[in-house]
């Protein structure tokens, strides 16, 4: 089946037959270099409910499935920590929704339309399959009009590629109108990359430039960011040795003071010993002279 030029089918060969969408752009996903997260969304993709269902008095509607990370973990060979972090990082990206449960999760795949289509689409799209296929063997312009190129004018095919566009990823900015973080989503992503960005500074920057980079406006903040990494990635790894420098510095001048007060402590206790000394001394002395006296006196009698 064709499936247009920015799109990927892949066959799903299960009790009722049919076919996933994937959008070429995914390859530029944020998580499409994360194995296990690619792996955990197309298995979610995968096991999704065609059509609704009932599972034990519960309503499983099309596009969502029962499942537990246990059971996931089971299925794809990955460690019960493996697929929670893909989960987590698929539902802050808007890809999946969770409901939990005590002992299931109801996993929705976020516009699942995108990824399969109904019978009724279906029906279409096989018609204008053929609909192509004849035009072109016969060279009619009804053939070129159904072919998916950029300046077709088939209403239907426009809307089939604009469907398409619901499966980018939440990152894509090309057709999305961008919109400008919170210092604390730039935290967030900052720290899971662990690049030691400040998301204040770089919230006050392109602040104050009207989020621009350069001389055009701003289409990825996440894109920025990872420009911010390779640009700064000396300034930081020189801020992070300077700071334990300083830190190294710091421990030692309070060890000095430590020594110090225990100097002056070891002083003052001699000098109190060597006080304590010399008084008893002079206490000796004076009994001496008293009650050497009294001695005289005595044998004088």
């Amino acid at each position: 089946m064709r499936c247009g030029k920015d799109t990927l089918c892949f066959s799903i060969h299960q009790a009722m037959g049919g076919w996933i969408k994937l959008y070429d752009k995914m390859l530029n996903w944020e998580w499409y270099g994360n194995t296990n997260v690619v792996r955990v969304f197309l298995h979610c993709l995968l096991k999704a409910n065609y059509q609704p269902k009932v599972w034990q008095g519960i309503k499983i509607e099309r596009g969502q499935f029962i499942t537990s990370v246990a059971a996931m973990a089971d299925e794809l060979g990955l460690t019960s920590k493996q697929v929670r972090g893909a989960l987590g990082k698929l539902k802050m990206s808007n890809n999946v929704a969770i409901k939990g449960a005590n002992k299931y999760s109801v996993i929705t795949i976020c516009n699942y339309e995108s990824y399969q289509t109904n019978d009724e689409t279906k029906g279409q799209t096989t018609g204008r399959a053929r609909r192509q296929a004849k035009g072109q063997a016969e060279g009619t312009q009804e053939g070129n009009n159904y072919r998916y190129t950029d300046n077709t004018n088939n209403t239907d095919i426009q809307n089939d590629i604009k469907s398409t566009t619901d499966v980018v990823p939440k990152d894509e900015p090309s057709k999305k109108k961008f919109i400008k973080p919170t210092i604390e989503e730039i935290q967030a992503y900052c720290t899971e990359r662990g690049n030691g960005i400040s998301a204040e500074r770089f919230f006050a920057y392109y602040e104050a430039n009207g989020w621009r980079v350069g001389r055009n406006p701003m289409k990825d903040w996440r894109a920025a960011v990872r420009t911010w990494e390779q640009q700064d990635g000396g300034r930081v790894k020189r801020q992070q040795r300077e700071s334990t420098e300083q830190e190294e510095r710091a421990r030692f001048e309070a060890q000095m003071e430590i020594e110090r007060k225990k100097d002056v402590e070891r002083r003052r206790a001699q000098e109190e010993q060597e006080v304590e000394e010399y008084r008893q001394k002079e206490v000796r002395r004076i009994n001496d002279i008293i009650y050497g006296n009294n001695t005289n006196n005595d044998n004088n009698k």
